[in-house]
């Protein structure tokens, strides 16, 4: 599906009030230290409440696939700087294939 960076600076701003600045500071610095090796592996969702200042990361994955490496590390890094992490399984209810 691809990623889409195009954020408004005033959603960033919001987004980024919602983490503690320990756990932010880490984030950043994990993602300066080997860039190219870490750039990937963020778990696909970020969740976040500006009311409750809370915020949170879903990591999506279908019943065939598994986390990697990278993924892994970035889960430890998360939880470690205390940002809730959750696994989602996908589970289809009806398998559609594309008709040529």
């Amino acid at each position: 599906m691809g990623l889409n960076w195009d954020f408004d600076v005033k959603d960033l701003l919001e987004i980024v009030s919602c983490f503690d600045g320990a756990a932010l500071a880490t984030i950043c610095m994990v993602m300066a230290q080997e860039y190219q090796q870490r750039g990937s592996g963020i778990p696909d969702l970020i969740l976040w409440n500006p009311k409750t200042s809370q915020v949170m990361f879903s990591e999506v994955k279908s019943e065939n696939d598994r986390l990697s490496d990278t993924q892994r590390l970035w889960i430890h890094v998360l939880v470690g700087s205390g940002i809730r992490v959750e696994l989602c399984n996908a589970v289809a209810k009806e398998i559609r294939t594309r008709e040529s």
